[in-house]
């Protein structure tokens, strides 16, 4: 996965790198990972092929908030115990919360709240604790 160059980078070798990984591997084995404007983070990054010219409308319209790309397709409910949380060890909340509400009228209600959080190895992760409900903490994201 290779994302689009800035201009400030050397478009021309960054160019044809991408042409020769096209014609080893096909023109459909490079895409794109772009942000768009969208609350629920399980659809806030999109793919497209390399090749397909992505623009964004505007850049004001998309969060700000620190928000990793990986993210787990089913978030891995937390272990809560004496007021600390777990993953494989304890886990220390570093920032947050961002609330995010969204898709209310779908009957796919989504109330959480996110937190950057840091396990012991030192690793970031995304994590949340849900608003409704049972109100349980789950890790979503890794930060590269």
């Amino acid at each position: 996965k290779i994302n689009k160059p800035h201009s400030g980078i050397n478009n021309i070798g960054i160019n044809m790198f991408v042409e020769q990984l096209q014609a080893r591997l096909g023109n459909n084995a490079l895409i794109n990972i772009c942000t768009i404007a969208e609350h629920c983070p399980e659809y806030a990054n999109q793919q497209s092929n390399y090749k397909e010219d992505r623009t964004i409308n505007s850049e004001a319209s998309i969060t700000t908030n620190f928000r990793p790309f990986w993210l787990l397709e089913r978030p891995v409910q937390l272990v809560l115990n004496n007021g600390k949380l777990y993953h494989r060890q304890v886990i220390g909340i570093i920032s947050g919360p961002e609330r995010i509400e969204t898709y209310w009228w779908s009957g796919k209600e989504v109330q959480r709240d996110y937190y950057i959080a840091r396990e012991h190895c030192g690793s970031r992760i995304w994590i949340f604790r849900e608003r409704i409900g049972e109100r349980n903490w789950y890790l979503h994201g890794y930060f590269s």
